[in-house]
């Protein structure tokens, strides 16, 4: 009896296994800069304008977006400066 059991909890983890190999870990979401009312929309080391402006943004600019917080989203640029981090609100990104 104890030798079927060992039987089973190995096919259930292997085929755990094999499903989780299967589906990806998470599907990155792309956005767009949009909405600039100005020239260009800041990019922020936090979510809120009270923190600090780490890039300034063109509309137009790629976004991976990496996260959400509130109204903002964590993002990451596509576009040259390629690989700056940072929070912008959603007003200024169309998701795609």
């Amino acid at each position: 009896m104890i030798g079927m059991k060992r039987i089973l909890l190995i096919l259930t983890l292997l085929i755990g296994v094999l499903l989780a190999a299967a589906v990806p870990a998470f599907a990155t979401t792309q956005g767009m800069v949009t909405g600039c009312r100005w020239y260009t929309v800041n990019l922020r080391s936090g979510p809120g304008t009270g923190y600090a402006k780490v890039s300034e943004l063109y509309q137009g600019y790629v976004l991976d977006i990496l996260g959400r917080k509130g109204s903002w989203y964590k993002v990451e640029i596509v576009d040259p400066p390629e690989g700056i981090t940072g929070w912008i609100h959603r007003k200024f990104v169309a998701l795609q």
